[in-house]
């Protein structure tokens, strides 16, 4: 058959012409055009229905996927956030990760699966993890792979840690055996793991069989001999009484089972300890009633009949009475009761004395005088203040036993601005105080650093939640912050003013960064003012977060170096203090030496003192001579309240004193002599009063003893005032001095640490003129050239440096007039060094706008004080007109700078050494174009 029209129209023709067509056959090429429109209509009929199978097969398979999706991402659905900070933790949240995107997407290809995960783990990470996920996807510019993504998260996972401070407080020595021993253990075994990156199974020796049959020779050798170290390190750490019986455990045993051994044998040691001590105490109790037995005798045999001791027998004893637990909380006083006659007169020699203590006033004279013969009683008395511990206020405090510290400890310290109270004052009066605080430790920061244990538990004193500390203060404190992720910020009492735009994990370092720079001087800042304490310290603002991590390391390391020289000092008194206190037995004196103080008195129950303080009394009549009714005692005598009571050397009430007879006479023969005294002393008066004065002048004896006895009394009482006087005078003059020296020595004391802490101050008065200086040579070229910058009405040239070696821009002060976008800075910030190392301070920054190539192109400049040139352009300049499509390029050999399109000539020609025609013909050449450039 022919297929073509025109082919079978030709041969139709022919066989007409030759006479061969015939009916038949015209009617064959009918019939199979017919069947052949036949075929063609069954099969376009066919191909629908094959079509339209095909369609709703894909609807079914369609049905079908999208039922299969919704159960497969069931489990990705239901899969928790990761929040954990661990590499284990994350290594198996990941593994069910990526088995649910899996299961969802098991219809796409793998690599389309890949991209799916890195784009999902985003909405499914949280915390640190969140952060590290941000770093690698902003930071890198080329694509990153799901696997790559997943090795720096788990590689980064924990923050990061002072390696050389973890390893020392690792190897930190068990010395305090009442101290948590399991405690000890586990730090070691965690910092170990931190350090090294070794697992606790391989450290601990918790491998299994099966994974060791796994492991090839070298390396169950090489896990072995980590096992070996760790267990060396650890056993170096415990006291020496037992490292010896743990040697021979370190080929055989695992470290958890040295561990066990070792817990063994210090519970050994503490039990021992407890029964030394107990041995101590109770031998030390049969030694005190022993001496206490022996004085009783002694008493007893000095108040014989015949012995003048029979009137106060009873006030007689040989101790203070400890301080019974049972008798603390009575409120009632027993009074040991004392019988002596007070009917008949006082010796002469007995003192009235005032112990009131009122202010000195210049002006009135009547209080000078009184100061005047207070002075001169104590001058004479040298009695300043009298306690009596024997009777203590009803109100009682405890404090706890301090310890033995050890200087080498090291410690995370951050600083915290409290309110410190006392605990035994009820008004609630509380000192600002700057405090470094560690885990178990806190630095009062003063003159002279003070350092307080803090003590476990929290405790409420004057309505407020805190930590007892030691020494009987009490403050609010924050738990150790360095071990937080994010930083706690409320570290002040009253918190500061922060910016708006400050994210929360930023406060804790700027309050940790505002007490290291200023202290207690500076409280609070202005937006303006964080800013420029952020660019002083870090060169960098504080909302770039993702310098967080360098802004914590960076203020932590400061801190530390701060604060290690000061706890040594306070340490080291804190060691002078225990050894002072080890020293006495009685628990009074060691809480008077604890807290330098002396009207308390102290018992010692369950590690604690038992504190109440004592009476401050003021006597009627002190007996300076040691002598009451002719009886001569160890300790002075003094009435108080009526009373006898006995004073010793250091100003403390006694109800006792031993005493003895002072003379051989009699009752009798003493009341004889009193009378002959009192009846002479009449005479005289008698004499005086009748008259019969002249006749006793008549014996020349009485006469120079009356005479003298005047003169030498008006000339010692004049003395003795003149004395005062002048004494109360250098007195006065001598504290002035003082005062004068000692603010000069505070004033020069706080300026070194001002000035060594804070070398670039927050707020600066005057601006240092530093000049940006570029090196100019002879013989070398300067990349400068004229540009137009728009400013508000009118453009105007400056001369422009191109400086790619600076990494911001500037602009001299004088030349920002009628720029429109300029922001002045209310005290000038530091934002760069010179290649001489001088810091360079901006006084503002505005935004000016060069014309370039028929665009105007907008480039941040910092104001400064003095530059040798109008504006200096650097790389940060550079890059934003590469961000407008406008390469800047460099031809200095023809003397030309090329910015776009545009060329533009160097302003000047340094001068040439060594002048050769061709040198001579190309400057001319330039000179030239130069001219007509400028006429066109």
């Amino acid at each position: 058959m022919v297929k073509n029209k025109e082919g079978l129209k030709v041969i139709l023709d022919g066989l007409r012409k030759v006479g061969k067509w015939t009916v038949e056959i015209e009617e064959i090429i009918l019939v199979e055009n017919l069947l052949k429109d036949r075929s063609k209509e069954e099969e376009s009929t066919i191909q629908k229905k094959e079509k339209f199978n095909k369609k709703e097969k894909k609807k079914e398979e369609l049905i079908m996927y999208e039922e299969k999706r919704i159960n497969d991402s069931i489990l990705l659905d239901i899969l928790p956030s990761f929040e954990e900070s661990s590499p284990e933790d994350f290594e198996y949240w990941i593994e069910q990760f990526e088995e649910a995107v899996d299961m969802a997407f098991s219809t796409h290809s793998m690599e389309k699966r890949e991209a799916i995960k890195g784009l999902l783990l985003r909405k499914y990470l949280k915390k640190r993890a969140l952060e590290l996920y941000k770093d690698i996807t902003h930071c890198n510019k080329y694509k990153m792979t799901f696997k790559e993504i997943i090795e720096y998260i788990k590689t980064n996972l924990r923050p990061p840690i002072d390696r050389f401070m973890v390893n020392k407080e690792r190897l930190r020595s068990f010395v305090d055996m009442s101290s948590d021993f399991n405690k000890h253990f586990h730090e070691f075994v965690e910092k170990t793991v931190a350090i090294t990156g070794v697992s606790k199974t391989i450290l601990l020796g918790n491998v299994n069989n099966g994974k060791i049959n796994e492991m090839n020779a070298n390396d169950i050798k090489n896990i072995k001999a980590l096992q070996i170290w760790g267990k060396t390190e650890y056993i170096s750490t415990l006291p020496w009484q037992i490292i010896d019986h743990l040697e021979e455990w370190v080929e055989s045993k695992s470290l958890l089972e040295i561990k066990n051994k070792a817990e063994q044998l210090i519970m050994k040691g503490r039990y021992r300890q407890e029964v030394f001590d107990k041995q101590i105490e109770t031998q030390f109790l049969q030694y005190k009633e022993k001496l206490k037995n022996q004085e009783n005798i002694e008493r007893i045999q000095d108040c014989k009949p015949g012995n003048f001791c029979s009137s106060f027998e009873t006030s007689i004893a040989d101790v203070i009475a400890p301080i019974e637990f049972e008798q603390i909380n009575n409120k009632k006083e027993n009074k040991v009761p004392v019988r002596i006659d007070f009917r008949e007169p006082m010796v002469s020699r007995v003192l009235r004395v005032k112990s009131s203590r009122n202010s000195f006033s210049y002006k009135k004279i009547e209080l000078l005088i009184l100061c005047i013969i207070m002075l001169s009683s104590f001058l004479v008395w040298g009695l300043s203040q009298i306690i009596d511990c024997n009777n203590g206020t009803e109100e009682i405090w405890k404090i706890q036993v301090p310890q033995m510290m050890s200087c080498k400890e090291q410690h995370q310290w951050h600083l915290e601005l409290r309110n410190l109270y006392k605990i035994i004052d009820k008004n609630c009066e509380a000192e600002l105080a700057l405090l470094a605080v560690s885990p178990n430790n806190v630095l009062w920061l003063k003159e002279e650093p003070e350092l307080l244990t803090k003590l476990s538990g929290n405790m409420i004193h004057c309505n407020k939640s805190g930590h007892a500390l030691g020494k009987g203060y009490f403050a609010k404190l924050e738990e150790p912050l360095w071990t937080q992720e994010e930083i706690s910020y409320e570290v002040y009492d009253t918190l500061p003013h922060f910016p708006k735009d400050m994210a929360k994990s930023i406060k804790g370092i700027a309050t940790q960064l505002l007490l290291y720079k200023a202290g207690m001087m500076v409280v609070d800042l202005n937006d303006k003012q964080w800013e420029a304490l952020f660019i002083n310290v870090f060169q960098t603002k504080y909302n770039d977060l993702r310098r967080s991590s360098m802004f914590r390391s960076v203020i932590y390391s400061l801190i530390q170096k701060n604060i290690i020289p000061k706890f040594k000092k306070a340490c080291e008194r804190n060691q002078e203090e225990f050894n002072a206190i080890r020293r006495t037995m009685d628990p009074s004196e060691k809480a008077r030496i604890l807290l330098n103080r002396k009207d308390i008195r102290a018992s010692l129950h369950e590690g604690f003192f038992w504190i109440q303080q004592c009476e401050h009394v003021h006597p009627q009549s002190i007996f300076t001579d040691y002598k009451y009714n002719n009886t001569c005692y160890t300790r002075m005598p003094i009435i108080v309240n009526g009373v006898l009571k006995f004073l010793d050397r250091d100003g403390y009430v006694f109800e006792y004193s031993i005493g003895h007879r002072c003379t051989q006479l009699s009752m009798e023969d003493l009341s004889e002599i009193e009378d002959k005294k009192k009846e002479a002393e009449n005479k005289k008066s008698r004499w005086i009063l009748e008259g019969n004065f002249f006749e006793i002048l008549y014996n020349g004896k009485e006469i120079l003893a009356w005479i003298l006895e005047i003169i030498i009394g008006t000339i010692s009482i004049i003395l003795s005032f003149i004395i005062i006087y002048g004494l109360i005078k250098c007195i006065m003059k001598g504290r002035k001095w003082k005062n004068k020296i000692q603010k000069k020595h505070e004033n020069k004391k706080e300026c070194k640490e001002i000035t060594s802490r804070v070398k670039e101050k927050i707020e600066m008065y005057q601006l240092a003129n530093v000049r940006i200086q570029s090196v100019v040579s002879s013989i070398g070229k300067q990349p400068l050239i004229d540009l137009y910058i728009v400013k508000k009405e009118s453009k105007e040239i400056m001369k422009c440096l191109f400086d790619s070696g600076a990494e911001i821009s500037f602009i001299k002060k004088t030349s920002t007039k009628n720029i429109p976008d300029v922001k002045w800075f209310s005290s000038p910030i530091k934002v760069g060094e010179d290649f001489n190392g001088h810091a360079i301070f901006a006084m503002g920054n505005c935004i000016t706008k060069f014309l370039l190539n028929s665009k105007v192109v907008p480039i941040s400049l910092w104001i400064i004080e003095e530059l040798h040139i109008d504006i200096l352009l650097g790389s940060d300049a550079l890059e934003c007109l590469d961000k407008f499509n406008i390469p800047v390029t460099f031809r200095l050999n023809s003397n030309i700078i090329q910015i776009g399109d545009t060329q533009h000539p160097l302003i000047s020609l340094a001068r040439i050494s060594m002048s050769s025609p061709i040198s001579i013909w190309d400057s001319f050449k330039s000179m030239i174009w130069y001219v007509k450039r400028t006429l066109k």
